[in-house]
């Protein structure tokens, strides 16, 4: 009975992925590698009503507690299929507010950030950017100093290679990885998004990098794009979930990535601190300054890189608190000001993410990131954090299991 609860289960969320793609025109599907006539099927069936998609919803929810699933399990679908109800509740018409959205859709509860971090932030920046005067202006300019030359894409392009393969030596030495994984980088000269990526399923990810970006924010090069894409972010988590859990232990739900759900709260906080797991404070500005700048003539401090990180990192709640913003009815006018205020953003490239913010889909979907790492990084202190990591990359959990950082040994908290 469970395998057919299971099918019901992956119907839905590909009957939902219709629905979604034609009133958002994005995904809620991102990836399936589960049993093909399950997929053919949803295929060949007409599209549905998003209320007959809630009732579908709320009949798997009824029928969960009959299937005999160990707890944790259990808990893990029952947040998901909630999360399904959610969407479709919104899809056919009921207001969704973004506290209710998160809560029910992601299983997280986005807190305010106060502006003082933001204004600690901006006195990290003055204190290692040359020059005087417009703040924003002279990070800008600092930036661009910073920046690969744009003529030479196939040297950046050697330097990615030699990056990807630095994060998996170090990645390999605290968790084996299935020998036929591999990583297939697209390397685009223009393209919306800095870097994605898409799992394939066995094993095999690909990976599409915007080269353009990449060299602007050559500093970032290992957190923004190959730790949190590749090794030990995004394409490490999918690997070692289709080995353990769907492959070993037949958890076909991990063989379907959906968006808007508390999968991705998972996923992205674990990308988000898969930086900070294979190397130590300041290590990969070292890295970058000796391996990369020095091989082009350019002399950079990498402790410089490190306070500049640094202070990017305190902006993180910048986004969440403009989303907060936009959903109390705030002008766009309004939070196009924060962002530039507070993030050092030009007026045109906040004006875009307002309008990336007020996504159903992708402005919800920011709201991950920082509540993903916020969750996790009060576990992943101390000598043991790599254990955790692992257990991190390898089991079944929701992000309510783990608000406020109880570090249970034996098992997450339920």
């Amino acid at each position: 009975m469970s395998e057919k609860w299971l099918q019901q289960y992956i119907l839905l969320a590909f009957h939902i992925d219709k629905v979604v793609r034609a009133a958002y025109e994005c995904p809620f599907v991102e990836a399936y590698y589960g049993p093909p006539a399950w997929e053919s099927q949803a295929e060949a069936e007409p599209v549905m009503a998003p209320a007959d998609l809630v009732r579908q919803s709320m009949a798997l929810a009824d029928t969960l507690p009959l299937q005999g699933f160990p707890s944790q399990r259990a808990t893990y679908l029952g947040k998901h299929v909630k999360a399904m109800e959610t969407l479709c509740r919104k899809l056919s018409g009921e207001p969704l507010s973004l506290a209710e959205g998160a809560r029910y859709c992601l299983d997280i509860q986005p807190a305010w950030t106060p502006e003082e971090q933001f204004e600690q932030a901006h006195a990290l920046y003055e204190s290692v950017l040359p020059g005087t005067g417009n703040l924003a202006e002279r990070w800008q300019t600092y930036r661009a100093s910073l920046a690969f030359p744009s003529d030479q894409p196939d040297a950046l392009i050697d330097f990615i290679k030699q990056a990807y393969a630095e994060a998996r030596k170090r990645t390999k030495a605290f968790i084996d990885l299935p020998e036929e994984e591999t990583i297939e980088i697209e390397y685009r000269a223009e393209w919306e998004h800095d870097a994605a990526a898409y799992y394939e399923g066995n094993y095999r990810t690909h990976i599409v990098m915007n080269v353009a970006s990449t060299g602007a924010y050559l500093s970032r090069l290992f957190d923004h794009k190959v730790c949190h894409e590749g090794y030990p972010g995004h394409h490490t988590d999918y690997i070692l979930k289709e080995q353990l859990l769907y492959r070993q232990q037949g958890y076909v739900e991990h063989a379907i990535n959906l968006t808007l759900c508390p999968q991705r709260v998972i996923e992205e906080g674990i990308a988000q601190m898969a930086h900070a797991m294979i190397f130590a404070e300041g290590e990969a500005e070292q890295w970058i300054a000796e391996h990369v700048y020095r091989t082009i003539q350019k002399e950079v401090d990498p402790i410089v890189l490190l306070r500049l990180r640094q202070a990017s990192e305190m902006l993180g709640g910048v986004w969440d608190n403009a989303a907060m913003l936009l959903d109390e009815g705030r002008s766009e006018r309004e939070v196009n000001q924060y962002l530039t205020t507070h993030i050092l953003l030009a007026p045109d490239q906040a004006a875009q993410m307002v309008t990336h913010l007020k996504h159903p889909i992708w402005g919800r979907n920011e709201l991950t990131y920082l509540s993903g790492k916020k969750l996790m990084q009060p576990w992943l202190q101390g000598a043991d954090k790599l254990a955790v990591f692992r257990r991190f990359l390898t089991e079944q959990i929701t992000p309510s299991q783990l608000i406020g950082g109880k570090r249970d040994k034996a098992t997450w908290k339920q």
